[in-house]
């Protein structure tokens, strides 16, 4: 992913994909792709705009899924992180902006909001083995239970930048470069 689109490079030659725009007024993050991953055998991205793509095999092109959500909080747009995560399990897309956690549900296309953080969100989101969703946070490691919608924090008021997933361990990086570690199968 590169701020001009998606670049594939099958070994020869690099293929550059540009996005279409769908929202004219919001053209200026159009072809900013924020992460792409593969799904059921396709290959989904997500754009800086909140809007979701589909590469279409047939024309080697991304097409609009007809999914998006919305980067704006009331009339302003929301900048700082957007990620997404997929949940074969429940048929869905774990999206999370700045201060909150959507749910997209792929058969339906309704999304909803499951989480409102009380603090900033500053990492990517991870989804464990056991289906729980981890974030980091300015005020601790987040883990959310989105069956029973119920939270713990781990590593409460303590700011963590980043975090990764080995097996059933949860690998967080908190300021002052503390390492902490979550074991999910004690949970």
């Amino acid at each position: 992913a590169t701020y001009g689109g998606l670049c594939r490079f099958d070994g020869f030659k690099f293929k550059n994909y540009l996005l279409p725009i769908v929202d004219s007024s919001q053209v200026s993050g159009s072809n900013l792709i924020i992460k792409v991953l593969c799904w059921q055998k396709q290959v989904w991205c997500l754009n800086l705009t909140g809007q979701f793509f589909i590469l279409d095999p047939s024309k080697d092109i991304f097409v609009y899924s007809g999914f998006s959500i919305s980067t704006k909080k009331g009339d302003k747009p929301q900048t700082g992180l957007i990620d997404f995560i997929i949940d074969d399990q429940r048929g869905c897309f774990w999206i999370m902006g700045k201060e909150s956690i959507r749910k997209l549900d792929l058969a339906s296309g309704k999304t909803e909001e499951v989480l409102h953080s009380k603090a900033e969100i500053t990492g990517d989101i991870l989804l464990d083995l056991n289906g729980m969703l981890w974030f980091s946070t300015s005020a601790g490691e987040i883990c959310f239970n989105p069956d029973t919608k119920s939270e713990i924090t781990f590593f409460d008021a303590k700011k963590i930048t980043a975090h990764c997933l080995k097996g059933s361990i949860i690998y967080c990086l908190g300021s002052f470069d503390t390492i902490c570690l979550i074991d999910t199968r004690t949970m």
